[in-house]
């Protein structure tokens, strides 16, 4: 959806990959508290990211690991790397 993709590519905590992930980060400020959302039901990971932009905004580091096959049951220790 069109709104995913804006949030992908706003300025600010706009979605960054690394390993693979979406990383959302809230501004310039350093957190101590995130986040690791574990996206399923055959969902493209990049859907979500209107959703970690907003709790982004709100303060907290968001980490959306893909999945398998898109699906969170598939992965379960995904997020360990």
């Amino acid at each position: 959806m069109p709104e995913a993709l804006e949030a992908l590519q706003q300025g600010g905590n706009a979605g960054t990959r690394s390993h693979g992930w979406l990383v959302f980060q809230p501004g310039d400020r350093e957190t101590t508290v995130g986040l690791i959302f574990h996206p399923g039901g055959r969902v493209d990971p990049r859907s979500y990211a209107p959703t970690a932009r907003a709790i982004a905004d709100a303060g907290y580091q968001v980490v959306i690991v893909p999945m398998p096959l898109n699906l969170a049951a598939m992965g379960p220790s995904e997020a360990q790397t």
